[in-house]
């Protein structure tokens, strides 16, 4: 069974990939009956519980630095603590949303050894109502407590506590300063941070944002090399201001978008322990300017007022391409990789719900018209003359013939 194409979703933070899903619902209904009576009388008990039953797969690379097998178990063990602890948590489902759900019965698991590194898990998940959502009356709203897009930011913060925990607990191995290749590579890396840093704020508008920013980079250029930790969390500080500052999320998108190639065209090969320092320090660096980036992309990119179908699959097919090359190539710490892919679940249910909102790109054939006239006669008004303009590629706009895009209005 090939997991290509399936929709990825995730229970208490771990993702799983989804094979089958069923749901119930309905309405509690008490039937009262009577001695001697064919009366038969129905008490509304209230909306019933939802219900969902999955066939989850489990994947791993079976083979991940040397190490057989060891992500696909450890992913594969901590789903199974998940299912096997006490209480509620929350369950993203790839197309319906998120939940907070108990598990409801046995989980069956089957591994075929025609598939190393995979398990197929079908389990039983019914919501439960939390506190926060019931309402004066009794009521519960049955919907998530939170939003997808909180959630992400959620994780993106969690991003950020896991890459530091990372750090400091490996502070003496994360980055090697022992020799002076190493060190210079080391500096070249930090120097062409804080250049990247400095283009992205060229768009933050306020002048007073733009004084704090640019005073965070130079902190961060003439922080000595071997104080890596305190690097790591200027980086995340610039980061977090970056997206605080730059007022439009398509801005800030394309911001974050500077670090998605950073350090890919190294070419360091380590044939000697020196090079060896060198090419780790490199590929460190790497690891976390993209996983940050990409985080933070993703977080802008929910916030964006996409005006078509187009534009939105345009920057969800981008965010997935680059996700899946950090995810596959980039990350080797499972908690990093596990938060990546917990920011893609979210991500996805976001874009789902966001499609089905905008207006999507059609084609419609007018003879001899104007640009203005087009527009007016499918709208009633000139409000998306400059969208629909911008989607065209006419030098006449006074006498157009032939096929003109428009856009839908939902």
């Amino acid at each position: 069974m090939s997991i290509d194409g399936l929709l990825q979703g995730s229970f208490k933070g771990v993702p799983f990939f989804l094979n089958a899903s069923s749901r119930t619902g309905g309405r509690k209904t008490a039937f009262h009956n009577f001695p001697n009576s064919d009366v038969t009388r129905a008490e509304d008990m209230g909306r019933a519980p939802l219900s969902f039953t999955l066939d989850m797969i489990i994947a791993g690379p079976i083979d991940q630095g040397g190490k057989l097998l060891e992500r696909y178990y450890n992913r594969r063990n901590s789903f199974i603590s998940k299912l096997e602890d006490a209480g509620e948590g929350e369950l993203i489902h790839p197309f319906w949303g998120l939940f907070n759900v108990q598990v409801d019965g046995e989980y069956t698991l089957v591994e075929d050894l025609g598939s190393i590194g995979r398990a197929v898990i079908s389990q039983k998940f019914t919501q439960v109502t939390i506190n926060k959502d019931i309402s004066k009356d009794g009521n519960s709203n049955f919907f998530p407590s939170i939003t997808t897009k909180e959630a992400t930011r959620r994780e993106l913060e969690q991003l950020e506590i896991i890459i530091q925990k990372f750090i400091r607990d490996k502070a003496d191995e994360a980055l090697i300063i022992s020799n002076i290749d190493a060190a210079e590579a080391l500096r070249a890396d930090k120097e062409a941070v804080a250049d990247n840093f400095t283009i992205i704020s060229r768009n933050i508008e306020d002048a007073e944002n733009l004084g704090e920013f640019n005073a965070d980079i130079n902190r961060f250029r003439n922080n000595p090399i071997s104080e890596f930790s305190n690097d790591i969390d200027a980086i995340i500080g610039l980061f977090f201001k970056a997206r605080e500052f730059i007022i439009d999320s398509q801005i800030a998108y394309n911001s974050f978008r500077i670090f998605w190639d950073f350090n890919d065209d190294i070419t360091t090969v380590g044939t000697t322990p020196q090079l060896a320092d060198v090419l780790h320090n490199e590929l460190v660096y790497r690891s976390i300017m993209q996983s940050l980036s990409i985080g933070y992309a993703t977080d802008s990119a929910l916030n964006i007022n996409f005006s078509t179908d187009i534009q939105l699959q345009e920057i969800e097919s981008d965010i997935a391409a680059q996700l899946l090359k950090v995810s596959d190539n980039e990350v080797d710490n499972d908690e990093v990789f596990d938060s990546l892919q917990r920011i893609k679940v979210d991500s996805n249910i976001v874009f789902s719900n966001e499609l089905l909102r905008v207006g999507r790109v059609i084609s419609i054939d007018v003879v001899n018209s104007s640009m203005s006239n087009i527009v007016y006669s499918y709208y009633g008004n000139l409000n998306n003359y400059e969208l629909i303009r911008d989607l065209n590629d006419f030098n006449n706009l006074s006498l157009i013939n032939g096929s003109v895009k428009i856009v839908t209005e939902n």
